[in-house]
C-alpha cells in the first residue's frame, strides 16, 4: 500500500520550497510591477498587498510534479508498476497552467487601472471552456470511467450524461474557488489539505501519476501559506484562484471518485455558495487584520474533517 510513498513526499517538500523560496524575490517585484490590489486590502504595516502569487503555486506544482514524475518513470521497474496515465495527467496540468495565465492577464488587467480585472463572468465563461476542453480530450481518449461512486448507493454508471454533469461540477469548484479566495487565505489553505486528501483518493498512498500531483499540489499550497502567517502578504489573485479551482477540478475528475472528492471540498463550496448570496461571515477587506491566522487555521481544521470524513466512507466502501 505504501509503496513508493517516497517519491509523493519528495515531490510534496520540493513543491513547498519552490514555493517559499520563490516568494523573497517574486514579492519585490511584483511591487514594482504595481502589481497590488485596487482596494482597501493592507498588509499589516499598511501597505498595499501584492497579486498574482499564483504565479508562485503555478511554479511550485510544475516544478515538483515534474520532478517526480521523472522520478518515478526513473525507478518504475524497482516499483513494480507501468505508467499509462501519462496523457491525462499532462492534458490536466496544461489546463492548470492556461487557467493560471488567464488569471495573470486578469491581475495585469487590474495592475493597469482596471478594478478587478476581468469580470467574474468572464471568469466563469473561461472556466467553463477550460473545463469543456479537458472533458472532451478525455472522451476522445476514453481515459475516464464515467460512473460514479455514490455512498450509500453504490456505483452508477451515468454513461454520456456523465460529461454535461463534470462540466457543471468543474464550473462550480472554479466560480466557489474564487469566491473563497476573498478570503485571507482561505482558499490555499482548504486547497492544501484537499490536496492531501487526493493524494490518498488516487494512490492509496503509493505511487501513481495523480498522486504526484496531488502531494505537488499539496506541498505547494503549503509553501504558499507560509507567506501569510500570522498576517497577509501576497495574494493569490485570479492567477492563484483560476489555478487553484482548475486544479481541484481536474483531480475532482480524474480521481474516479468525483463524489468523495466533493466531500472533501465542503469548505470551498460552502463558503462559495454564501459568497453568492452575500452571507459571507467575512469581510474582504480584512485582509492583515488580527483574526487572518484564525480564518487560515479555521479553514485548515474545517477542511481537515471533511477529507478525513470522505477516506473514512470510502474504506468503509459505504
Amino acid at each position: 500500500m505504501y509503496k513508493g510513498l517516497w517519491i509523493n513526499i519528495l515531490a510534496a517538500l520540493l513543491g513547498l520550497c519552490v514555493t517559499f523560496l520563490i516568494g523573497n524575490s517574486l514579492l519585490p517585484l511584483l511591487k514594482r510591477l504595481r502589481f497590488i490590489t485596487d482596494g482597501e486590502e493592507r498588509d499589516s504595516s499598511g501597505e498595499k498587498l501584492p497579486i498574482s502569487g499564483g504565479i508562485m503555486l503555478c511554479a511550485g506544482i510544475l516544478i515538483s510534479s515534474a520532478a517526480g514524475y521523472l522520478t518515478m518513470r526513473f525507478f518504475s521497474d524497482s516499483l513494480d508498476r507501468s505508467s499509462e496515465n501519462a496523457f491525462p495527467y499532462f492534458i490536466g496540468q496544461l489546463i492548470m497552467l492556461t487557467a493560471a495565465i488567464a488569471g495573470f492577464y486578469s491581475d495585469h488587467l487590474q495592475s493597469r487601472g482596471k478594478k478587478g480585472g476581468i469580470s467574474d463572468g468572464y471568469v466563469i465563461l473561461c472556466d467553463m471552456i477550460l473545463s469543456a476542453v479537458f472533458l472532451v480530450i478525455l472522451f476522445i481518449k476514453g481515459d475516464v470511467s464515467t460512473a460514479l461512486d455514490i455512498p450509500f448507493a453504490g456505483e452508477i454508471d451515468l454513461g454520456a450524461a456523465y460529461y454535461p454533469i463534470m462540466l457543471a461540477v468543474m464550473t462550480i469548484i472554479c466560480g466557489c474557488f474564487s469566491e473563497t479566495d476573498k478570503q485571507a487565505g482561505a482558499a490555499v489553505s482548504a486547497y492544501a489539505v484537499f490536496s492531501i486528501g487526493a493524494m490518498a483518493v488516487f494512490s492509496g498512498l503509493s505511487v501513481n501519476e495523480y498522486g504526484i500531483l496531488a502531494a505537488a499540489s499539496a506541498g505547494s499550497a503549503m509553501g504558499f501559506l507560509v507567506w501569510n502567517y500570522p498576517s497577509v502578504k501576497i495574494l493569490g489573485g485570479r492567477c492563484g484562484s483560476m489555478l487553484m479551482g482548475l486544479g481541484a477540478a481536474v483531480m475532482t475528475v480524474l480521481s474516479g471518485k468525483a463524489v468523495y472528492m466533493l466531500i472533501m471540498l465542503i469548505p470551498v463550496l460552502f463558503d462559495g455558495i454564501c459568497g453568492l448570496l452575500g452571507l459571507r461571515r467575512v469581510k474582504e477587506t480584512s485582509y492583515g487584520a488580527k483574526n487572518t491566522a484564525a480564518i487560515i487555521f479555521e479553514y485548515f481544521i474545517f477542511s481537515l474533517v471533511c477529507v478525513i470524513a470522505a477516506l473514512a466512507l470510502l474504506q468503509a466502501k459505504i
